[in-house]
């Protein structure tokens, strides 16, 4: 289910893009998955299968990151000062350089999953990817 996105970038990708967009399987979506004390990494599988992965069933809820794409958080992780997740905080912080996102703070786990105009899901946006691999080489995480 997991993949190391910096291996990945580093042995070049076969993945195929479309509309800016990674293609999977019918069933199957790729998401960003930002645990709270190690590197970002790649999944790809169902979705309700990946959300219980990262929260074990735990109550989520969708936060809107670029109108294509959506953290999936968990709200048992909500505002918990020691549960703060620096890597998706600063990826959020970063990718919105504006006033009214400065001091937002992300709390727990995070996913991150594209969605469509009909509100379905979708895999994410290979930007998205590229912004986090930015920030994983600027903060040198290891492989």
């Amino acid at each position: 289910m997991e993949k190391n996105l910096l291996l990945q970038q580093s042995l070049g990708s076969t993945l195929e893009i479309n509309n800016n967009y990674y293609t999977s399987s019918k069933n199957s979506f790729r998401a960003l998955y930002i645990p709270m004390y190690q590197a970002p990494c790649v999944l790809e599988d169902d979705i309700p299968s990946m959300k219980r992965y990262v929260f074990y069933n735990s109550q989520t809820y969708t936060l809107s990151f670029d109108g294509d794409n959506y953290f999936v958080l968990s709200t048992s992780h909500d505002s918990v000062y020691n549960q703060v997740n620096f890597f998706a905080t600063t990826l959020y912080r970063s990718y919105y350089n504006t006033y009214s996102s400065s001091d937002f703070t992300i709390y727990g786990p995070a996913l991150i999953i594209g969605m469509d105009e009909d509100t379905q899901y979708t895999s994410v946006s290979v930007d998205i990817l590229d912004a986090t691999i930015n920030l994983m080489t600027r903060y040198q995480y290891e492989i």
